[in-house]
């Protein structure tokens, strides 16, 4: 039974009798079609909350779990914070929720819904980068303090007699 896109159209099944049966049939192959939303490659901020949703459309009838795999591990969700699973009319949407992404989160998340093909993206976790703090001495003794004072007026001075 392995339709394929081809075989979609409008069919008649005949029954030879007096008077003859027929019944005409519209055939719609469904293709399902799974992707996590956002590009290939999604780079986050150390810290930051991350939701990946898997969307599932064109399946005949409600999609009953999804497997959410990191580095080809399954994640376990055994509270059932981390995933949840909607259906609609159109589609299925699974969101795996990871709260405050740490470096140790970087690597390939996919999405397997039952009986369906896998798919799967890359998140790289950047560290956060510490802003550099420019230490300034109030010290009247510190020597770079003083060339600094220096220097400014003598400049001035210099441009004011040219």
């Amino acid at each position: 039974h392995d339709l394929k896109i081809q075989d979609e159209g409008s069919y008649e099944c005949q029954v030879s009798s007096q008077p003859k049966i027929a019944r005409h049939i519209e055939l719609i192959v469904l293709q399902p079609e799974v992707s996590i939303l956002g590009d290939p490659d999604i780079h986050v901020k150390e810290g930051s909350e991350v939701e990946l949703k898997c969307i599932i459309k064109n399946t005949p009838r409600d999609v009953p779990f999804v497997t959410w795999l990191f580095n080809d591990q399954m994640v376990l969700d055994f509270t059932g914070s981390r995933t949840a699973l909607s259906n609609s009319a159109t589609h299925t949407i699974s969101t795996l929720s990871l709260p405050s992404v740490d470096l140790t989160d970087s690597g390939n998340y996919s999405c397997q819904p039952a009986s369906l093909q896998r798919v799967a993206i890359t998140l790289h976790v950047l560290q956060e980068q510490k802003e550099q703090e420019l230490v300034v001495k109030d010290s009247l003794s510190d020597a770079s303090h003083c060339y600094a004072g220096l220097v400014y007026p003598v400049v001035i001075l210099m441009l004011i007699f040219l």
